[in-house]
């Protein structure tokens, strides 16, 4: 057995997980066969996150046309049995078994036994001394045998060697001659006569003839292992909560039920993290009060009446005592009265919610327990002050010089006003977690709008080495650091566009000019706000916009940010991941390439150009290189606002419409805005 060693990254990007052939040093090909778990890595990481981020991506895979999820992924998603292993050694077994003469091109071990009984006749061809090689089989030729480089693949997850035609079988000595990277120029002749045999070619998969009988792209596909189109590995790359947190947001959540309205603690909890999104609690002292709350427990209702009769009780005496204020001696007794009855208040105000000032706001119980039962939602809370954050306010304090200082307070002023963001944070030190959760053959995606064609199986990652995984789904996952922007929209700028291009209801103009009340507002007149990305595309498909138009106005921007950050950053396009979070109106962009995790290109972006970061993607928004085409079919194409790979929806909703105005699609629900967020009008920015 030898060993090699490869960067931990290729694992997921490459295809170096169970399913996957892959090239070794050495010439030859190895399929894998399973990897060890790191346990110590794999404490932690959270699996119900994981969960959740991967049912969004299978959901999203399942509504695209040409694409099925395999029912083993599906039920180990649904029953909550997908297993999660963090990659430590990755094990091989050669593949594909078909061997080929380097010299005269005969092939051998082609017949149809079990893998297991040709890998033992392999071994007895073995030569002696290193290197070990099989010889060829015919007597008159030198050559040593070599794997054949070809493979039979199918969209809906089979892989096999190529095929061998009956003919071949019927000759004692056949080759394979192989005329250049296409499978279908190669041919299979007879040595002895050196006569063509058949030409070398792919049948219908065995597993989907008889499903799809007579549908386009049934026969299975003859590809060169190193094509990349045996094994494409299905990931996602999000964040995570240190792992303080982490646990914390986990004890809330065993509060919090499906489909149920959370009472008693629970409530508190949820009132807790709805403040938390409006601001209306100190991040810190939000965690504080909710870790004393699980600490103490909750208090029923028989509590609250009882402290609120010793309350009147109190009060009853005090004011009695009060009567008597002329007698000295009732002094300390009055000053004793006053300290218990601050004390029961105190007491009743945490029986009564902690976090009870968020009614003001929102006043439906099962609204804000719809929000905060949302684990989107509680992550944007958790994040805040979880990390090293540099914010503004820092980078001003820590400039010396004077000019230099008025100038970044002025692009900051002027980068608040023209695109209606309240905040910018950077942070170095982020949580991420890179999953893969299955895989597919022969194509990435189903980049297909035909409904008669055989669809692309997204399908789970077996363990063939443990038997204790025998059988089971796997997702595999790493964690590391690195560095993100938290960008947060002004939601009273975000409001007053929503009321005038959307009809989103304001019944008092006050409103605007509080920041926690037009967060509030937005979040009861725009339900995809609400809701995880995935689910607010699933939820908001067959809505009118103006529920939904906050949340795509965000997403775009993200896009926008990221086509555009390479000038600033040397980070490309596909280096950099976006994590939205529309609960809170905000969003992290964050290094999602792992060669440059921590190379400092967002913090350079952060101190020096933020302004021409956002005029740069104020430029690309306004038109495409598609025009006028783009502009007049929804205004979202792969040629701007659509990214090729990393969009939690698969680029649904995005449409530089939001941004300057146009039709934002072309179906049933598509609509035309006048003005977009960024049209230049001072009167909505």
């Amino acid at each position: 057995m030898k060993n090699e060693s490869i960067a931990k990254s290729r694992v997921f990007r490459g295809t170096y997980l169970p399913g996957g052939v892959v090239s070794l040093r050495n010439g030859s090909f190895g399929k894998i066969i399973g990897v060890r778990d790191n346990s110590a890595e794999r404490e932690h990481i959270d699996r119900t996150q994981l969960l959740n981020v991967v049912r969004g991506y299978v959901f999203a895979w399942q509504n695209m046309t040409g694409a099925e999820v395999s029912s083993a992924l599906l039920d180990a998603l649904n029953d909550n049995s997908l297993q999660l292993q963090c990659p430590g050694d990755v094990f091989v077994s050669p593949f594909p078994l078909v061997l080929k003469c380097s010299v005269c091109e005969t092939i051998d071990f082609y017949s149809r036994q079990s893998e297991e009984a040709i890998l033992n006749r392999m071994r007895k061809r073995l030569t002696h001394g290193a290197p070990h090689r099989v010889k060829c089989r015919r007597p008159t030729c030198s050559g040593y045998m070599v794997q054949l480089r070809y493979l039979s693949v199918h969209r809906c997850g089979s892989m096999d060697h190529i095929n061998i035609p009956g003919q071949v079988f019927a000759v004692a000595n056949a080759a394979f001659r192989d005329r250049g990277n296409s499978f279908i120029t190669s041919s299979f002749h007879n040595l002895d006569t050196d006569e063509k045999i058949t030409n070398a070619l792919s049948l219908n998969c065995r597993a989907c003839q008889n499903r799809f009988p007579g549908g386009k792209g049934i026969a299975q596909r003859g590809t060169p292992i190193t094509s990349g189109h045996a094994f494409y590995p299905q990931t996602a790359q999000y964040i995570s909560l240190n792992e303080k947190d982490g646990e914390l947001l986990t004890e809330i959540s065993s509060y919090f039920l499906p489909d149920t309205t959370p009472t008693g603690v629970g409530m508190d909890f949820a009132e807790g993290i709805v403040s938390g999104l409006l601001g209306l609690h100190d991040p810190n002292v939000l965690k504080k009060s909710i870790r004393k709350l699980l600490h103490d427990g909750g208090q029923d209702e028989n509590q609250v009446k009882e402290l609120q009769c010793q309350i009147e009780t109190k009060q009853a005496a005090l004011q009695k005592y009060e009567n008597m204020h002329d007698d000295p001696m009732f002094a300390d007794i009055l000053n004793s009265v006053r300290g218990d009855i601050e004390d029961l208040e105190e007491q009743l105000a945490n029986a009564q919610g902690v976090f009870s000032t968020v009614r003001n706001h929102i006043s439906e119980e099962s609204f804000i327990g719809e929000i905060a039962t949302d684990r989107r939602a509680q992550e944007a809370v958790f994040l805040r002050k979880a990390f090293n954050e540099y914010s503004i306010t820092d980078r001003l304090e820590d400039e010396t010089d004077t000019q230099v200082r008025e100038s970044i307070s002025q692009q900051w002023s002027e980068l608040k006003k023209s695109y209606g963001i309240d905040d910018i944070l950077h942070i170095s030190d982020l949580n991420v977690v890179l999953a893969a959760f299955g895989y597919t053959r022969e194509k990435r995606s189903p980049y297909t709008e035909s409904t008669d064609e055989v669809p692309l199986v997204l399908q789970p990652f077996e363990e063939n080495l443990d038997q204790s995984m025998s059988g089971k789904a796997i997702a595999y996952a790493m964690s590391a650091k690195t560095e993100a922007l938290h960008i947060r929209f002004d939601p009273r700028k975000v409001l007053k566009w929503c009321s005038e291009e959307f009809g989103v209801s304001l019944p008092d103009k006050e409103i605007l000019k509080d920041k926690t009340a037009s967060h509030a507002h937005l979040l009861k007149e725009c339900p995809a706000l609400t809701f995880s990305p995935s689910v607010a595309i699933r939820e908001m498909a067959d809505r009118p916009l103006r529920e939904s138009a906050p949340f795509h106005l965000m997403h775009t921007v993200s896009h926008c940010l990221l086509s555009v950050a390479k000038r600033h950053t040397g980070y490309d396009e596909k280096s950099l991941g976006e994590y939205l979070f529309p609960q809170d109106l905000s969003m992290l962009l964050y290094v999602a390439s792992v060669q440059n995790y921590t190379a400092g290109g967002l913090l350079t972006l952060f101190k020096h150009y933020l302004l021409p970061w956002f005029n740069d993607a104020s430029n690309y928004a306004f038109q495409c290189v598609f025009d006028p085409v783009c502009s007049e079919s929804g205004c979202s194409c792969n040629g701007c606002v659509q990214r090729v790979i990393g969009c939690e929806t698969f680029n649904r909703g995005v449409s530089r419409a939001y941004l300057y105005g146009g039709e934002t699609g072309e179906d049933a629900n598509s609509q035309l805005i006048q003005k977009g967020f960024w049209h230049g009008d001072t009167s909505y920015i």
